[in-house]
């Protein structure tokens, strides 16, 4: 009887197990490890359409969403120097920046770095003009010019995100209406670089023109 009882137990062991293999089909843990990812994937897009905060967002792609935010496009080419920047303590480190040697004060109204680009036109229009008399001193000031901007152009946009995100903390009260400031302070604006050309084209056609206002 027991030997019977165990054939019995054996036989209906092996029953259930070949329905589950059945159920699970042959790529059953598959099934389950995507399921697995889908379960995880709408729990991250639950949280962030509440405006909450996911538990993996303290990971290094999560430190790194608002500066994603803030910069807008072309975000992927700023955050390897973001990320040498950070590794130093947030100290300069020597990158270069060819959109600053080629536009110097137009990238920066482009990038919203409003201070910066008044300095540098003040730079262009004012302190070049000044030194233009002597050659030695012009040549100094314009090759420095020519250096110091691009060689630090990264580092200052970083430590302008850097506070934009900074500010952003305190200035909403969920995720998401903390990534919708961060987006309206940061991106970007051809408004700036467009009204500054204009205006220094008609300001050249002006000097060329050998217009002299009236009495």
């Amino acid at each position: 009887m027991a030997a019977v009882g165990a054939g019995r137990e054996g036989s209906t062991g092996e029953s259930v197990s070949e329905k589950e293999d059945q159920i699970a089909g042959p790529d059953g843990p598959a099934e389950e490890g995507r399921a697995g990812e889908g379960i995880e994937a709408a729990a991250r897009m639950g949280a962030e359409m509440a405006g909450q905060a996911h538990p993996d967002d303290g990971g290094p792609a999560g430190r790194e969403r608002p500066y994603l935010e803030v910069v807008g496009p072309r975000a992927d080419a700023f955050l390897p120097r973001f990320r040498r920047f950070e590794a130093s303590g947030g100290a300069w480190e020597l990158t270069w920046n060819w959109p600053c040697l080629f536009f110097g004060p137009l990238w920066f109204l482009y990038r919203k770095m409003y201070a910066w680009a008044a300095a540098l036109l003040f730079t262009e229009m004012v302190v070049m003009p000044a030194v233009a008399s002597s050659p030695g001193l012009s040549i100094l000031v314009s090759v420095a010019y020519k250096i110091a901007v691009p060689a630090a152009g990264h580092w200052l946009y970083y430590r302008h995100v850097g506070k934009i995100v900074a500010s952003s903390r305190e200035a909403a009260a969920t995720d998401a209406e903390r990534a919708d400031w961060r987006r309206a302070r940061g991106g970007v604006s051809w408004v700036g670089p467009v009204v500054v050309t204009v205006v220094g084209f008609l300001g050249v056609l002006w000097a060329v023109s050998g217009f002299t206002p009236a009495p």
